[in-house]
């Protein structure tokens, strides 16, 4: 585990590691049976207050306003780790419910994406017993354990993709449709940093 200095305050390094990555977008272009895809991934403050769990801490008052969640986090320290360790579920055993597991990761999230240690990314398999409404998931590497990485197209029209849960693996499974990676992009006002191409790939 990569755990740490994250008790200087963790939530903290999160939602400033989090406002780092709101700079970037990522284009993704994946393959399948000779359809390609393309997803282009984007952040937002309102993106924060779910990735980081913060809706299961039903059991402590902590602010819920999901666009101010990285306000009340950097500027008006209204979310600390001290308040929300309250919670029964901050330390729960499952992994995807382990609230300071899940900020953990969430504080590695650019280190994953920009990691070549991608292992597959699945189309989600929306008839499985998974909770999770996403569309594709991702399964990443990073410190010698594996972390799921889940995506889904944004409802605002825009086309583009957020990231809406991220979790260890442990013992769970996700099953889908397998796609390759073809090309992936990290993109900073228009000024595109290639992280992986396949060898087969052709710019379009």
């Amino acid at each position: 585990m990569y755990w740490g200095w994250c008790y200087i305050d963790l939530i903290y390094r999160c939602a400033s590691n989090f406002v780092e990555l709101e700079k970037y977008e990522y284009k993704f272009v994946i393959s399948r049976k000779f359809e390609e895809k393309t997803i282009m991934l984007n952040f937002e403050d309102g993106d924060f207050f779910h990735l980081a769990g913060l809706h299961y801490l039903k059991d402590i008052q902590i602010p819920k306003n999901k666009e101010k969640t990285i306000e009340n986090i950097l500027e008006k320290q209204l979310i600390t780790d001290s308040l929300i360790c309250k919670s029964q579920v901050y330390q729960n055993p499952t992994p995807d419910l382990n609230i300071q597991s899940r900020i953990n990761e969430l504080s590695f999230l650019e280190q994953h994406l920009d990691s070549k240690n991608f292992i597959r990314i699945y189309q989600n398999n929306k008839n499985s017993r998974s909770f999770i409404h996403a569309d594709y998931f991702i399964e990443s590497q990073l410190s010698g354990h594996t972390t799921y990485i889940f995506i889904a197209k944004r409802s605002d029209g825009s086309g583009y993709y957020r990231v809406n849960s991220i979790f260890e693996k442990g013992s769970l499974s996700y099953s889908g449709a397998n796609y390759y990676w073809m090309l992936k992009e990290k993109i900073a006002q228009h000024e595109h940093s290639v992280l992986l191409k396949h060898k087969d790939y052709i710019y379009k």
